[in-house]
Parts: C-alpha cells; sequence; structure tokens
C-alpha cells in the first residue's frame, strides 16, 4: 500500500491521489488503507517516513549507518563532507515525495502542521551537525552555532533538491559535490565581514 501510495502521490499529487485509486494499485480495498493509515494526509506522512528510512522498520534516520557513519569522524570539515553526501541519499529517495507535501501543504491544516514537523526534524538535525562541527573545533571564530545550524538547514532544504535535479537537471552526484562544497565554505570558511556594496543613487533626468 504504501508503494503503491508513494507513487500516486508523487505521478499525481495530493489533491487527485485517492485513497480509492491506492486501494486498487494496491490490490485491496478502502476500508483495508483507512484500516491501516486512517487518513490520507497519515498514509503520506508514513510515504515520507518510509522514503526517509529507506525501509519501513522502526529504526530512527538519526540510528541508522549513514548517520554514525557521518559523525564517525574528528575532523568537521569531513563531518560536513560526509553529511552532503548523506543529503544526496536522503533527498534522491525521499525528495519527490516530500515535495508533494510541500506543494499541498498551503491548502489543507492538517499537511501544514505534518510539514512543519518535519522542518523541525531537520532543524534538530541541522542543529546536531552544527554542534558536531563546532565540538571538533571547526567553527570560525564570530560564527554562533545558529547561524552554522541555519545555513545548513537551508542547504539541505528537500525542496532545494528537486528544484536542482528537476529544474536544473542535476544529477544527485552533482547534487553531493556542490552540497559539500557548499557547506564547508559556508560553516567553515572565514566570512568576508565587509559591509556589502551600497546601491548606486537614481540619477535624475536633466
Amino acid at each position: 500500500m504504501i508503494s503503491s501510495a508513494h507513487d500516486l502521490f508523487v505521478v499525481n499529487g495530493y489533491a487527485a491521489t485517492t485513497i480509492a485509486e491506492v486501494a486498487r494499485a494496491a490490490a485491496v480495498s478502502p476500508p483495508t488503507v483507512f484500516s491501516a493509515f486512517g487518513s490520507k494526509a497519515a498514509l503520506l506522512k508514513r510515504c515520507i517516513d518510509v522514503a526517509l528510512a529507506g525501509d519501513d522498520e522502526a529504526i530512527s534516520v538519526a540510528d541508522r549507518p549513514i548517520a554514525i557513519w557521518v559523525y564517525d569522524t574528528a575532523d568537521p570539515t569531513e563531518l560536513l563532507r560526509r553529511y552532503a553526501v548523506m543529503m544526496g541519499a536522503l533527498a534522491s529517495s525521499a525528495g519527490p515525495i516530500y515535495d508533494v507535501l510541500v506543494r499541498a501543504a498551503d491548502g489543507e491544516p492538517e499537511l501544514r502542521e505534518l510539514l512543519d514537523d518535519f522542518e523541525q526534524q531537520r532543524l534538530r538535525a541541522s542543529t546536531m551537525v552544527a554542534e558536531g562541527v563546532a565540538e571538533r573545533g571547526g567553527l570560525p571564530a564570530g560564527r554562533t552555532i545558529n547561524e552554522a545550524r541555519d545555513t545548513i538547514w537551508l542547504l539541505n532544504a528537500p525542496e532545494l533538491y528537486v528544484t536542482l535535479t528537476r529544474k536544473r537537471r542535476w544529477s544527485t552526484r552533482h547534487y553531493v559535490t556542490w552540497a559539500a562544497n557548499s557547506l564547508v565554505k559556508l560553516v567553515i570558511e572565514p566570512g568576508d565581514d565587509r559591509p556589502p556594496p551600497a546601491q548606486p543613487r537614481p540619477t535624475r533626468a536633466r
């Protein structure tokens, strides 16, 4: 049921996908789908959870081997480069179904709440990475953990992956390379503290 729902959501969108269609594709009855998930929104959440984890086992992403590998280094630069690999792995599997949620959330209060919850999860993950960089001595003078966290949170947005791979035709490998370089540049390397250039004043016509 989850696999069938995932494919229908990605191809048709949230609003156009019905429980009856999911049931038909999964060769079960609609009551069976409702009994298992309770609502279409809950079914979408389950699809995203499974896409992020890679399976339906009750093991959090943070406890998966790839997440353990990310933190198994004393080098802050290597930590960020490994995290970029994890970003690519998660986005390539969950990006399309997560994009369904993003596009549908404005019109569905239940989905808006679900999106907010996923955003908070991503913020917590970004905080852990920023703290990991700080603990390894990777933050330059003047850069706070909160600033590093927000930078990581922004670069790790699934919508960014979807935009680059769909609209700009990037490969996942290209995305991972870009993400790794961007994370290191914006989180670890010292910034330029000079103020931005002043906007020229408009000249009056004579």
